[in-house]
């Protein structure tokens, strides 16, 4: 890693502003050739302008760390790189985290993507792959990606390492659209809703060619900024003096009180009721274990002659076990710098993980309830049942059934769970993490 000046904008003596800082991090991953560099470096300026103009309230700053690595394969997986990208936000104390690549990135819901953002991640990564952009041209152009009067001297020293040697013009389609996409992925960090309206920097876009009318955030869109922002902008916990000598239970509680709003937008974002649909190992081996205690006599008998309390406590066991087993099998908790403190947006990924996986787990086993209940009292006549279940004295009611619904849900999510752990590591994590494909 080659970090560059973190501290663009800084002109002027900084005893002079009292603008709360928001601080967006830019991590070019790999290497980018001379005219891929010169268009980020010219949309990083142009992004700081406009912002700066649309936000003035608030003092900008991009840091751009390098990732002097090759790239080794044509295709990333978006996970890898926010991961990457929230432990960078975490070391250098960013607010958000931009990664940057030339790879194509690898897309589970669509049949290409150009960015992904991760609320809970507080990053973003945009793939120059995806955008569109001409080739180089064989005679010089000049570059129209230029910024407005004033901006180059926010963009600090970090621009000229970025440019390179042989002063490469910067394609001015790549410079819009990187411009955009960056625009679009900050609102959807701070949880603004798409916009219909194709000139807003939150149309949802169908395409690269989608990317070019997209030039600005509406009235309302900015005012909602400025709120999300200006929590953002606040002092972190971490920062207190009393933070370091905190109990780290007590760092947790502080931390999810002062961000419970952040960690509920943050789940939303993540949509856990899609879990079922999203993962076929866990639906098929929850729905093969449905299938089969319904169809043999043992599971009848066994499920019906349960207690209630049995039923719930078995329930909620499964309910945490899973989610305990999963979290921890797809290695999906975030950890401090080994030379940092516990900080406020390590506790609000994990809170919004660990409770994404838990209702994503309760929804399918409601479903599985339903569903047990569902079949159980439609398809099965009553002197099948009697037969199935002979051990049970008096009439079969509707507790028996719900019993038998609770104890099939509850051993349907075990085995489940035990399926979701042949998923791919990467693919789990990027329906834990990703919120969206652009």
């Amino acid at each position: 890693m080659r970090p560059a000046d973190d501290a663009p904008g800084a002109t002027e003596p900084q005893a002079a502003r009292h603008e709360p800082v928001v601080e967006l991090g830019w991590l070019v991953a790999h290497a980018l050739d001379a005219r891929q560099r010169a268009s980020v470096q010219a949309a990083r300026r142009q992004v700081l302008a406009a912002l700066e103009q649309a936000l003035p309230e608030f003092r900008w700053r991009m840091p751009l760390v390098e990732w002097d690595e090759p790239l080794l394969t044509p295709q990333e997986e978006p996970v890898a790189l926010l991961k990457e990208g929230a432990r960078q936000r975490a070391q250098h104390h960013w607010d958000y985290a931009l990664v940057i690549t030339p790879a194509d990135l690898a897309a589970y819901s669509r049949p290409q993507a150009m960015a992904a953002p991760s609320r809970s991640l507080y990053a973003a990564v945009l793939s120059l792959a995806r955008i569109g952009a001409r080739a180089a041209p064989t005679a010089p152009e000049t570059e129209t990606g230029a910024a407005p009067p004033g901006a180059a001297d926010a963009a600090d020293a970090t621009d000229e390492a970025l440019v390179g040697d042989d002063d490469s013009p910067a394609d001015p389609v790549a410079v819009r659209r990187i411009v955009a996409l960056v625009m679009h992925l900050l609102g959807d960090l701070n949880d603004l809703p798409h916009s219909e309206a194709p000139d807003s920097y939150m149309h949802l876009p169908a395409g690269p060619a989608a990317l070019d009318a997209m030039r600005h955030f509406d009235e309302e869109q900015r005012l909602q900024l400025r709120e999300e922002l200006q929590a953002t902008a606040d002092v972190r916990l971490e920062e207190l003096p009393r933070a370091a000598r905190q109990a780290r239970w007590r760092f947790y509680l502080r931390a999810l009180w002062i961000g419970r709003e952040e960690v509920a937008s943050a789940v939303l974002q993540a949509h856990p009721w899609q879990f079922p649909f999203r993962l076929s190992g866990l639906s098929t081996a929850a729905l093969s274990t449905l299938i089969v205690l319904l169809t043999a006599a043992e599971g009848w008998e066994l499920g019906m002659s349960q207690p209630a309390g049995t039923i719930v406590a078995l329930s909620l066991l499964a309910l945490l076990g899973t989610c305990a087993f999963i979290i921890h099998r797809q290695r999906l908790l975030l950890h401090p710098p080994r030379s940092g403190p516990l900080t406020e947006q390590v506790v609000f990924s994990n809170a919004a993980v660990v409770i994404v996986v838990l209702l994503g787990m309760l929804i399918t086993y409601l479903a599985l309830f339903g569903l047990a209940l569902t079949l159980s009292q439609t398809l099965y006549p009553d002197t099948l049942v009697r037969g199935w279940a002979a051990s049970l004295e008096g009439a079969i009611t509707l507790r028996h059934y719900l019993s038998l619904a609770g104890f099939t849900a509850a051993t349907g999510i075990i085995i489940g769970a035990l399926g979701a752990s042949f998923e791919g590591q990467q693919y789990f994590q990027h329906v834990a993490f990703v919120d969206e494909e652009l």
